[in-house]
Formats: C-alpha cells, sequence, structure tokens
C-alpha cells in the first residue's frame, strides 16, 4: 500500500541556524520532499514560537502549496504559539486537543543595556561605526532615540506582516 500522508514535527524553540533549534527552511525542505509524493502533511506541533527568520518564508511556501492543491494539516497537543501559530495558520486546518495552548500573535525584541554594569567594573567601550543604526542594540551601550525608534519600527512591521498573514489564511 502506498503511503498518502507524512507527519514532520515540529517541536521546540524555532530558529534558523540554531543547532538546537527547530529550522524552519529544513522544514520547508522536508515539505517539498514529502508533497513531490504524497497529497497530505500533517506538521504536528509543539512550539512556543521562536525568532522571525524563515518563518514568515515557510509559512508563504505552505499558503502557496495549498494553493497548488496540496493539503497541509497543522495539529498540537501542546504549544502551537506565536512563530509557531504563524506557520500552522497557512494550514489547511488546525487541530488540537483540548489542552493545548494556541495562538499568540505579536513580536517582540528584547534590549539589555550593560553599559552602567560596565561601567561600575570599569569596563569602558569605544564603538566605531559607519552609522548610528548600525549597532543598535549593542548591549554595551544605551539605545539612542533614533536607534530605539528604529528598533520598535522593526518589531511593529513584523507585527503588522504577522497579523495581515493570519488575517488572510485565518479570516474568521
Amino acid at each position: 500500500s502506498k503511503e498518502v500522508e507524512d507527519v514532520i514535527r515540529i517541536h521546540g524553540y524555532i530558529a534558523e541556524g540554531c543547532p538546537y533549534a527547530v529550522s524552519p527552511l529544513s522544514i520547508m525542505s522536508r515539505l517539498d520532499v514529502s508533497l513531490s509524493k504524497l497529497r497530505e502533511v500533517t506538521l504536528d506541533i509543539d512550539s512556543p514560537g521562536g525568532s522571525i527568520t524563515g518563518v514568515a518564508e515557510l509559512a508563504a511556501y505552505i499558503a502557496l502549496a495549498r494553493q497548488a492543491g496540496a493539503t497541509i494539516h497543522a495539529f498540537t497537543r501542546g504549544t502551537c504559539a506565536s512563530a509557531a501559530y504563524w506557520i500552522a495558520a497557512a494550514c489547511s486546518d488546525i487541530a488540537a486537543t483540548r489542552g493545548a495552548v494556541v495562538g499568540n500573535c505579536g513580536s517582540y525584541a528584547v534590549y539589555v543595556d550593560y553599559s552602567k554594569a560596565n561601567a561600575a567594573r570599569g569596563v569602558t567601550y569605544s564603538l566605531f561605526t559607519s552609522g548610528e543604526l548600525k549597532t543598535a542594540g549593542n548591549p554595551d551601550f544605551p539605545l539612542t532615540p533614533a536607534q530605539r525608534d528604529f528598533l520598535a519600527a522593526h518589531v511593529g512591521s513584523v507585527a503588522e506582516q504577522f497579523f495581515t498573514d493570519v488575517l488572510a489564511w485565518r479570516p474568521k
């Protein structure tokens, strides 16, 4: 009997280029191989989300595969949040157990300022840069107002892309 469905696990933190995380581009490659042979694929998701790199591309790939006739299911018995939900939202359907955590749309960035701790230890840094925004987020210096605005705008832009995609794929 011929296999008609594959299950691809997305368990853990999602990030590209991180050895302990699930790679969105690896998932895309695995989907591509599965969909070249099979009619249906299920994404078995248990992830709190992760980093943006590759997630929007994977979600867009899933949406395009669906437009081409593929059936891609999302299933979670644990957590399907943030970046994991972005991926699931692009699927044909989402199934979850009663106790699963699903959703949590949005984006954020963390900035830690070590400049005062460094100064208290007698450590100072000199930074040479080609532009004010080039080093936005360097933890050894406080953010300038322009850097703060730049990072906030980036977080807002990612969130807007996330919301737009989810609303297009899950309009109800």
